[in-house]
């Protein structure tokens, strides 16, 4: 529950409201103003997204050797 829920709901925002602050398209609705988000959002999650990968292939290979030296 930590892992998947609580972190994910503390970075996210973090990175995402970043993105939005720095690239995002100043406007001003109903006397409030804000940010429109740009597609550089999508780009960056795709990239966070992949470089979870990392840790889940080492801990693949760090597996598959240990398999193969306990049954060799």
């Amino acid at each position: 529950m930590i892992f998947f829920i609580a972190i994910p709901m503390v970075i996210g925002p973090i990175i995402g409201s970043g993105l939005i602050r720095t690239f995002g398209i100043p406007i001003e609705t109903n006397g409030q103003s804000g940010f429109i988000p740009v597609p550089i959002i999508f780009q960056v999650s795709a990239l966070v997204s992949f470089l979870s990968l990392i840790p889940l292939l080492v801990i693949h290979s760090t597996r598959k050797a240990v398999e193969r030296g306990a049954s060799g």
